[in-house]
């Protein structure tokens, strides 16, 4: 399955809002509206913590690799 890209789910929420302001007011988009971008801000944060975990996992690799190398040329 493909990422929703951030930009489509907002607007999509944009486009739920609109529907749910004209008349006669819908209730329910308004309501799939506000869980839509709840569940947006979840996916966003999911995703930071897993860039930040990600980035912290390739760091150490980094310094395992550097550290090999600095023992194979010390003999």
């Amino acid at each position: 399955m493909a990422k929703l890209s951030e930009r489509t789910a907002r607007q999509t929420i944009a486009m739920m809002r609109s529907i749910a302001s004209h008349k006669p007011i819908t209730p329910f988009h308004l309501m799939a509206a506000d869980e839509m971008e709840r569940l947006l801000n979840e996916v966003l944060e999911y995703r930071k913590a897993n860039n930040e975990r990600t980035k912290f996992k390739h760091m150490g690799e980094s310094a395992g690799v550097a550290q090999k190398t600095d023992d194979h040329q010390a003999t």
